[in-house]
Formats: C-alpha cells, sequence, structure tokens
C-alpha cells in the first residue's frame, strides 16, 4: 500500500502540474530581497547597486544561465559602466521654527540639490506678489543671500506666469536655498548635476503656522565615474542565433540622507517577474535564445540601456523581440503596452491571446515613448514592448513603495501572457 501511494503521489505530481510555471511566492520572496534596507534603496549609496548586482547574478548562476564572456569569475555577468549620480549619504536635519521635519514624509531634498548649512529668514513668494507690480518690484530687489526662498504657487495661473515662475524657480535672486510647497503627493527624482544651492519640496501640511525661520542641514556628494554594472545571462535555444530579450532595471533611488526608497514595485517587481521567467524557460527547450538583462542606471536617465545599445554583448540585429518589465506588482485595472502603437502587428497578437485566454480586462496601448529601457533598444530599430501594470496604491518614488502595498493582482496573467506571446512570435 505505501508503494502503491508513492507511486500515486508521483504520478500525480507529473499529470497534475500547472501549465504555466509563475510563482508569486518565489517572486515575493525576491521583491522582500531586493526592496529590504540592507539593499540601500539599489542606489549609489554605500554601494546599494553592487549588492543588489551580486544578489541578482547570485540568481543567474542558480539557474545556470549562461554567460557572453564565459568568464569563470564571479562577475562573468556583469557589464561595468561609468555614470554620475548626486547622493546624499548623510542624515538630514530641516527644522522650521523648533519643529523638525521628517525626511520622505514632509519633504524631499530635489534630486539635483548642493549643500547647504545654517538657519535661513524665510522669505515668501506667492499669488499677492506677482499680482501686485509694487510688491513684486520690491520682491526682486530684496538681498536673498542669508534668506530661504519659500514659493507658494496656489491660485497661480501657470500658463500665464510661467517666464516669471520659471525666473523664481531657477533662483536668479541668489537664495542659498528654496523651498517649494505643495499640496501635491511628494515624489522623489535622482540628479546627475550638483548645484551651488538647495532646493527642497515641502508638504504644505508640514509648515507649522506663524514660523518666520528655517534650519537647514545639507550635505551632498556628488559621484562622477561612479563604477555601476549590467547584469545579462541567457538560455540557449534551438535557434541560437535568434534571441527573445527580457529586461528590466534593478536599479532604484537608493538613499536621502537618513532615508532609503525600498522600491517594491519600481523595480523589483520586474526583477522577480524576468527570474520567475528565467526560471521557466530553464526548464524547457525554447525555440529562440532567452537573453535576461538587469539594468543599472535606469533611474537616472537610462544610462545603463544606453551604455549597452552602444556596446552590445550580441547583435542587436539578433533579436527578434524584446519585452521590458517595469513596475509588474498590480494589474488589477489591466496592463499598458508602450509600443503597441508602433509595433501593430505584434500587439495585434497580444490582444488576440489576452481575448482567448481573458487575462486582462484592459490592456492599453501606448506609442513610442522615452519612459524605459526599451527606448534605446527601439530607436536602434530593436522591435519591442514596455510592458507594466495598472493599479495598486500609486505608491511610486516614494518610502512607502514596498512589498505590502502591492496587489499583485495581474503577477500571474502577465506572466502567462508574456510566454503565450513568446510562443507565438514563430508566427510573426
Amino acid at each position: 500500500m505505501k508503494l502503491n501511494k508513492l507511486i500515486f503521489l508521483l504520478l500525480s505530481s507529473v499529470f497534475f502540474l500547472p501549465l504555466k510555471g509563475q510563482n508569486l511566492d518565489f517572486a515575493k520572496e525576491i521583491i522582500d530581497s531586493l526592496s529590504s534596507s540592507r539593499m540601500q534603496g539599489r542606489g549609489y549609496v554605500y554601494d546599494g547597486d553592487k549588492i543588489a548586482a551580486k544578489f541578482i547574478s547570485n540568481e543567474f548562476q542558480k539557474l545556470n544561465l549562461r554567460s557572453f564572456n564565459n568568464s569563470r569569475s564571479k562577475n562573468k555577468y556583469f557589464q561595468f559602466f561609468s555614470l554620475t549620480a548626486n547622493t546624499f549619504p548623510y542624515n538630514l536635519s530641516v527644522k522650521i521654527g523648533s519643529f523638525e521635519l521628517q525626511p520622505g514624509l514632509d519633504y524631499f531634498v530635489v534630486g539635483n540639490s548642493g549643500s547647504t548649512y545654517g538657519k535661513y529668514k524665510i522669505k515668501w513668494f506667492n499669488k499677492s506678489i506677482l499680482d501686485d507690480p509694487k510688491k513684486f518690484k520690491k520682491f526682486q530687489k530684496s538681498n536673498f543671500k542669508q534668506k530661504a526662498l519659500f514659493i507658494d504657487k496656489t491660485g497661480i495661473d501657470d500658463d500665464l506666469n510661467s517666464a516669471v515662475l520659471k525666473i523664481i524657480e531657477v533662483n536668479l535672486v541668489g537664495a542659498p536655498i528654496v523651498v517649494s510647497v505643495t499640496n501635491k503627493k511628494l515624489q522623489w527624482e535622482q540628479g546627475t548635476r550638483q548645484l551651488n544651492y538647495s532646493i527642497l519640496k515641502i508638504s504644505r501640511k508640514a509648515i507649522p503656522f506663524g514660523r518666520k525661520k528655517i534650519f537647514v542641514n545639507i550635505k551632498s556628494d556628488l559621484k562622477k565615474n561612479y563604477q555601476s554594472q549590467n547584469i545579462i545571462g541567457y538560455i540557449e535555444g534551438q535557434i541560437p542565433d535568434s534571441f527573445v530579450v527580457i529586461t528590466a532595471h534593478y536599479d532604484h533611488l537608493g538613499r536621502m540622507g537618513q532615508v532609503y526608497f525600498p522600491g517594491a514595485n519600481d523595480n523589483a517587481s520586474g526583477i522577480a517577474l524576468m527570474l520567475d521567467l528565467a526560471n521557466h524557460y530553464s526548464k524547457i527547450n525554447p525555440k529562440y535564445s532567452i537573453a535576461f538583462i538587469a539594468f543599472s542606471g535606469e533611474e537616472l536617465g537610462l544610462v545603463g540601456s544606453k551604455y549597452y545599445t552602444e556596446n552590445p554583448l550580441f547583435s542587436l540585429k539578433k533579436i527578434k523581440f524584446l519585452i521590458n518589465l517595469d513596475m509588474m506588482g498590480n494589474g488589477e485595472k489591466g496592463i499598458t503596452v508602450v509600443n503597441g502603437k508602433v509595433f501593430e502587428e505584434h500587439f495585434e497578437e497580444l490582444e488576440k491571446i489576452n481575448s482567448l485566454n481573458n487575462y486582462f480586462e484592459t490592456i492599453v496601448s501606448r506609442g513610442y515613448a522615452q519612459n524605459s529601457d526599451h527606448y534605446y533598444f527601439t530607436k536602434k530599430g530593436v522591435p519591442s514592448f514596455f510592458i507594466f501594470t495598472n493599479g495598486g496604491t500609486g505608491n511610486y518614488h516614494d518610502i512607502q513603495d514596498k512589498l505590502q502595498t502591492l496587489t499583485f493582482g495581474g503577477y500571474n496573467n502577465a506572466f502567462k501572457l508574456i510566454t503565450d506571446f513568446i510562443s507565438s512570435l514563430k508566427n510573426l
């Protein structure tokens, strides 16, 4: 009886395997690791990008992905390149009156900011000054050497007064610190240069009423010629010289002083799906070779993918199709396909597959856009899609982009749609 039971269990494990190899638990483990504090936000403070790159290359190694350089070294999957990043590795302090503001919640330091230290009197620029010629003239004549310029755009017609606002915002008055006061959700961006003054975005609700001075301690560090790395591996297919390429960027915003940006959706989720796909194709004999590329430098302006397209490890002409994955952690409201309106035949096939299987209720097609790592491949004539999921909590470029905020509403179906689409490429 025991032997028969064992045979039954073994046969069951074979015949009842899921048709698709997606593994949501595996994806969550990857996202949890990549968005943890030990990754330092996967930026360029405390070698966050390098820690993440080592983690991903170890996953490539576990899957026995091939390396294009045939090296046995621990860096065999790496393609090194240099970038410039303005960083904030030191603890920040911003006080209005005696109230200490919280970085990442109450304020962000704009990415190109320089270092600023000291206590400054607050000088406001708002609609009342813009509408009154006498007040505006007085404002222009003010001495800003020891003042913090606070800009309140409430009620200002941006179109009508855009030129004036631009003059103010680029700090032609020479203030040591410029503060943009906003009711909007705060989002951070990295910088690639360093100004000689600091810029803050502060939430209006965080500014205590009636306080007239601000204390700031901001120290930035411009890293020039910082060495980062792309990570590339592949699975050889039945047609070895024809490639399907799966890409995703692994870098994120890193640290802003004492806070780090987890980047669970953007883009640990894309890396997780890429690794899930690599695991799937490593267990079969795919029609085409499948290359997997994890890019650094995306958040700094697609630096890693631009470098790769200028220094490819195999001819770009061998790429049958490229799928770039970014922000794949939600999906209950469908997906968006950038380049869907560019490569219409491929998009029609994608829609056909989706309709037959009811994977997503909505697939939005967009045109050509410079918004992720597919861009420079498209410029080089490589047929490509950039796919991202819609829905979720809206946490983007903030410190709340965590594993716990992801819905995974479309993860499994995205996996199925992509593998079905790759299978259909032989007919296109």
